[in-house]
């Protein structure tokens, strides 16, 4: 009998998620060391470059509200998004990967 309970499926794609995201990890971490030529350069932290994007087109009382805990943790999530979309492109649009 198979259990297809949505806690079973639940548990089953966050652990299968956890560990894809690990091994890609490694995976990228070992590129990077044996072919430094593959990363992209990155001059400055995605995260803050976003949160001051955002901050210019926000009216002062609000940016001025914003605890700045906020701030840095919303900046930190959005490096990590920016780095793994910079990387997937890099690949991407690869000559080797292009038709």
């Amino acid at each position: 009998m198979c259990d297809t309970s949505l806690s079973n499926r639940l548990a089953a794609g966050v652990t299968g998620r956890v560990a894809a995201t690990l091994a890609l990890q490694s995976l990228r971490s070992a590129t990077a060391k044996r072919f430094p030529q593959t990363t992209p350069p990155i001059e400055n932290d995605p995260g803050t470059f976003m949160i001051e994007r955002v901050e210019s087109q926000l009216p002062k009382r609000v940016t001025g509200a914003v605890p700045a805990w906020v701030k840095a943790v919303a900046g930190q999530s959005l490096a990590l998004a920016a780095i793994d979309v910079a990387r997937s492109r890099t690949v991407a649009d690869h000559p080797a990967n292009v038709a």
